[in-house]
């Protein structure tokens, strides 16, 4: 950053104040950046911890007999932490199978290995509240306009770049070249969303995202469960 620009083969993108909740944060000074960083991790988790508890009080209502208090202190408490961690949701697969046969033995082993082992490379919604957020304040800061039509039109291409991705640390960034390609950013406009598109994901946001992505399998797999108790199935 040259003079509170990014410069790139003689180009340089003015970077745009970040403005979250009324409070201005500047890009262009160590402060600013970190604070911008760690705001939009909180968020990411904010958004996730919100998601999955909409999903918790669904199963709560859905599920006979479930408890949220079994699942956060038998459940939850042990698996979180080694995704937050590792920011992988493929090798903390075998542990959330064997969790989720230890404390929801209910779940039968099929629905248990299709949903929690394949969920661990299918299951995107920490993905996309992260991917939206990330593409959002970025394009907000490199000055890019973006129109809540083109964030509904992204949806498409968010899903089919999110099952490409086994569920490896980081892989946020496997998003940003083809969405700046999306969104139709010329120089040095691209070179800017690029570099903190890529920055700004790695560590915390990644973190939760991950947590989000396969915690929510567990829930799942007993809705599934449950609705083929009742169908006789």
């Amino acid at each position: 950053v040259i003079g509170g620009k990014l410069a790139n083969n003689g180009a340089s993108a003015e970077l745009q104040d970040l403005t979250i909740a009324g409070l201005a944060f500047d890009p262009n000074s160590g402060t600013g950046i970190l604070s911008i960083y760690l705001l939009i991790a909180l968020l990411v988790g904010l958004c996730s911890i919100l998601w999955h508890a909409g999903w918790l009080a669904w199963t709560l209502h859905a599920v006979k007999g479930f408890s949220i208090r079994h699942y956060l202190t038998r459940y939850w408490i042990r698996i979180y932490p080694l995704l937050w961690a590792t920011s992988s949701e493929a090798l903390s697969a075998p542990l959330n199978l064997y969790l989720v046969k230890k404390h929801f033995p209910q779940v039968g082993s099929e629905v248990r290995r299709l949903v929690v082992g394949m969920g661990s490379y299918l299951n995107i919604n920490g993905t996309l509240i992260a991917v939206f957020i990330f593409m959002g304040a970025v394009a907000k800061i490199v000055g890019a306009e973006i129109s809540l039509l083109q964030l509904i039109l992204a949806i498409p291409l968010v899903f089919l770049l999110g099952y490409s991705v086994p569920g490896i640390p980081s892989e946020l960034l496997l998003f940003a070249g083809p969405l700046a390609a999306f969104l139709d950013l010329g120089e040095p406009t691209l070179s800017a969303f690029l570099l903190l598109y890529i920055g700004l994901q790695v560590g915390l946001a990644d973190s939760f995202r991950t947590g989000n992505n396969s915690t929510d399998d567990c829930l799942f797999a007993l809705q599934i469960e449950e609705a083929r108790e009742k169908r006789g199935v």
